[in-house]
């Protein structure tokens, strides 16, 4: 022990220096990497904002080329000015922009950005690095799709008051974001067509094309003198076959005072019809149901004009679309062969969702088994929408209006 204590002492007393130097070298060495760590994770942590930042000037650019035909100067200013806006960073000046290159398929309607900036370095120049440089890149393509959609809107007589008034303007909302004011639908490749419903579907002009005067014993139906038809019998029931093999019937005069407005990329026609929307009578629902599928049905091409004649199933750069809302429990029907309202709207939504077309619903205030209906129609859970309230309403045509126009990254 005595040892111990007088090596302790002889250790305490030196002054020789031998230990100081290689741990003052090593110190230097370590706050070396200490500063080069900090700086590295600042040009990391850079890195990832401007990441985000591209692919958000990447969509926009993509959209602006879709939908404003620009030159590629102005692109370039337009890809630019929205990554400022979204790298607060750079725009601070606290990060070098070294280029920001830009190329474009305007076939594809597709934007690739390229970044290159630069950041300085804290503790870099002590070891000659006065900074660091990051490279990102962003795609993003506008998707070239046509969009055919058809809007069912409840006008039975539980819509009055304050739902129609929601209604109204969340399906204008829809209408805004697919064919903006300014814009046209020839330009955002959108059409929209309208079907309104309560106890009948009025077929307006087309409805003495499409449908017998007589019931399914001879008679002369109810409906006969009125644009108001009712359900296909038979074989037809629950199909989009052409109205010339399979007619519909005229069983109600109880005709809503809003016809159908077959698919129109007119924003104005639109606007109006929805202003002029009216409430009254029963909840047919598996009667909007299959005027929301006959005006997307190719089949039904020849009813309409050539301008409102739906594409073909198979096109491969068209979507179509049913949007379903009511506010109630589907209680009216006519032919009872075919079942309840809410048995013929199951077995409608099946079949249209097998020809090809995506079904999205919305409940607006809907009972319980009213929502059980919605939810068996939409084409997947995230495709229905419960809305408790006009801000709920709103919101869903909003979300799904972005959904249809969306971008989506391709890299």
């Amino acid at each position: 022990m005595s040892m111990i204590h007088r090596l302790k002492e002889a250790f305490r007393k030196s002054n020789s220096g031998a230990v100081a130097v290689p741990f003052a070298l090593s110190s230097v060495v370590l706050c070396m990497a200490v500063g080069l760590a900090v700086d590295v994770t600042r040009a990391h942590n850079a890195s990832t904002n401007a990441a985000n930042a591209l692919d958000a000037a990447a969509l926009a650019t993509a959209k602006f080329l879709r939908l404003e035909q620009p030159s590629d100067s102005e692109l370039q200013e337009h890809a630019t000015n929205y990554l400022m806006q979204n790298f607060e960073d750079m725009r601070r000046g606290m990060f070098e922009m070294e280029s920001l290159t830009l190329a474009v398929d305007r076939h594809q309607n597709e934007v690739a950005l390229g970044l290159k900036f630069r950041v300085p370095t804290h503790f870099g120049g002590l070891f000659g690095v006065s900074d660091l440089k990051v490279n990102t890149q962003a795609t993003a393509e506008f998707q070239a799709k046509e969009l055919e959609v058809s809007m069912m809107l409840d006008v039975s007589g539980s819509m009055a008051g304050r739902r129609i008034v929601d209604l109204k303007i969340a399906a204008k909302d829809l209408i805004d974001i697919l064919i903006p004011e300014g814009g046209n639908g020839s330009v955002n490749l959108a059409k929209i067509a309208l079907a309104p419903f309560a106890t009948a579907v009025n077929a307006g002009d087309v409805g003495d094309r499409v449908a017998s005067r007589t019931n399914s014993n001879g008679r002369q139906s109810a409906g006969a003198l009125t644009k108001c038809v009712t359900e296909r019998p038979g074989r037809a029931a629950f199909t989009d076959e052409s109205p010339r093999s399979g007619l519909l019937s005229k069983m109600s005069s109880a005709c809503p005072t809003n016809p159908i407005l077959p698919l129109t990329n007119e924003r104005d026609q639109l606007l109006t019809a929805i202003d002029r929307l009216t409430v009254g009578g029963g909840t047919a629902g598996h009667l909007g149901i299959s005027w929301a599928w006959y005006l997307l049905s190719p089949n039904w091409g020849d009813m309409f004009s050539s301008d409102s004649a739906p594409k073909p199933y198979d096109e491969v750069n068209n979507t179509k679309v049913a949007i379903v809302m009511t506010d109630g429990e589907f209680n009216q029907s006519f032919i009872s062969a075919n079942g309840s309202s809410p048995s013929q709207a199951k077995n409608l939504c099946t079949n249209m969702k097998v020809a090809g077309v995506t079904v999205y619903t919305i409940g607006f205030q809907v009972p319980r088994v009213g929502v059980d209906v919605l939810q068996d129609c939409a084409s997947s859970p995230s495709h229905f929408f419960d809305a408790r309230n006009g801000t709920e309403l709103r919101e869903a045509f909003r979300l799904i209006g972005k959904n249809l126009n969306g971008l989506r990254l391709t890299s």
